[in-house]
């Protein structure tokens, strides 16, 4: 079962930023669908769903957007070609910003929103499910996901996993040079970025 705080929404934000980071040394397929900017973790599919979590001293606030034609699954062709052509301009928001889902974190640290977890996940916070997830469930979905080895996710395991001594979920990771050949982690601007936004340093 998902854990729903900020600590473990942190933590599998980085073990994901990491595990992209190993990906991308090998291909640079969508190379923007996970990002830091700051402190904001940001999260994009091939769908159009977007999503930001900002983290702060305070907590964190998620904000999601799933685009409207997946509000329409289902729906026939030809009427989906009636609503784009009559339809959807007579919503234009005029540049405001659309939230779909959004979620915040309570004074405990839980996340919580104005609506139930399961009406937020199918308006877009979908979008971080495998980063509520336990750390080891997460990282073997994503060295699946991104065609790891073995060896590659156990590396991030003994760095992330639930036995790993990290002081705080925002704690500085060091990874060391024979971590990184393990890993296969060949830095390029993208990676860089996306390692230093997840707070993990080479050595």
């Amino acid at each position: 079962m998902a854990t729903r705080t900020v600590d473990a929404l942190r933590r599998g934000a980085r073990i994901h930023s990491l595990m992209r980071a190993v990906y991308l040394a090998r291909s640079r397929e969508r190379p923007f669908d996970v990002t830091w900017e700051r402190l904001n973790y940001r999260r994009t599919d091939a769908d159009g769903v977007r999503g930001t979590v900002c983290f702060s001293k305070a907590g964190a606030v998620g904000l999601f957007f799933r685009p409207l034609e997946a509000h329409f699954e289902g729906a026939p062709e030809p009427l989906m070609q009636h609503a784009r052509r009559e339809g959807f301009p007579t919503m234009d928001l005029e540049g405001r910003t659309v939230v779909t889902a959004a979620f915040w974190s309570d004074k405990d640290g839980a996340l919580v929103g104005a609506r139930p977890w399961a009406r937020l996940a199918a308006d877009g916070a979908s979008l971080v499910d495998g980063e509520l997830q336990r750390p080891e469930k997460a990282i073997a979905g994503w060295a699946s996901q991104y065609g790891l080895s073995g060896a590659q996710a156990d590396v991030v395991i003994r760095l992330f996993g639930s036995q790993a001594k990290l002081p705080a979920s925002n704690a500085r990771v060091v990874i060391s040079a024979q971590d990184r050949i393990a890993l296969g982690l060949v830095t390029h601007q993208i990676a860089r970025d996306l390692l230093e936004g997840a707070g993990i340093t080479l050595a």
